[in-house]
């Protein structure tokens, strides 16, 4: 008898895991089109929303009604979808069921991970800082669970607005660099991103008096070890107040 090869037979293809996007921005595109490969988005607890969009629809001629895995998400009928306070227990299959004259058909899907954050709680010191004697503020970007993400901070280095709150000699002109593991990552400083004054207002930060004699800078920062180290210029010191917040945009 002759001998036949005998052939794996290959999965469905509805059973194949199809990645369209992976990433972890919480604002996500749908197509109409049920065939579209899965999208996912990871993001961590701590952004807590996700507004997820169907594209390519006209809503004057359709129902919308979005799903999570099989249940209706009571509210949810139009085209954009809202997810707000999220937890690692809304991870799950998101998708909407479209019905066209009396015809329903199914949106591409998506696989909303939603991952512990861990956020860095915000960090002040103050200290008298001269020539000589500086000023050491460490601080750990944590690592959250899932891919590794860099994370975006606002730093700030304040002298001379502290009068209003009665310091006599602040520092005035602040010498400050930003290392991690002893190595320079002045690179990472962005100080003239024109959003810095919005970010100010959303962590809290109090209003400085003249913004453009203090150090105000963000960056972006991957997990590690960082310092924050403040020195005086020849000639100058003073009292200097040092704040590190974690901006959950």
């Amino acid at each position: 008898m002759e001998s036949q090869s005998v052939h794996p037979v290959p999965p469905p293809a509805a059973l194949l895991r199809r990645m369209q996007k992976y990433g972890s921005d919480p604002r996500v595109e749908l197509s109409s089109d049920e065939s579209a490969p899965l999208v996912r988005c990871e993001i961590e607890s701590t952004r807590g929303h996700a507004v997820v969009e169907l594209t390519e629809i006209d809503t004057a001629d359709v129902t919308i009604q979005w799903m999570q895995n099989g249940t209706p998400l009571q509210g949810q009928d139009q085209p954009v979808l809202h997810l707000a306070e999220l937890s690692p227990a809304d991870t799950d299959i998101y998708y909407a069921i479209i019905t066209e004259k009396s015809r329903q058909r199914r949106s591409q899907s998506l696989l909303l991970a939603v991952y512990p954050g861990y956020p860095m709680l915000d960090h002040s010191a103050r200290a008298y800082v001269s020539e000589g004697k500086g000023l050491t503020k460490g601080f750990v970007v944590a690592k959250a669970v899932g891919p590794v993400r860099k994370k975006r901070y606002l730093l700030r280095v304040i002298g001379p607005s502290l009068k209003k709150f009665d310091i006599s000699r602040p520092l005035m002109r602040p010498v400050v660099t930003l290392s991690r593991r002893n190595v320079s990552c002045q690179g990472l400083l962005q100080t003239t991103d024109p959003r810095i004054r919005e970010w100010e207002q959303k962590a809290g930060a109090f209003k400085l008096d003249n913004p453009e004699q203090e150090f105000v800078a963000s960056a972006e920062l991957p997990p590690g070890s960082y310092s924050l180290t403040i020195q005086a210029e020849a000639g100058d010191e003073g009292e200097v107040l040092v704040e590190i917040y974690e901006l959950n945009l």
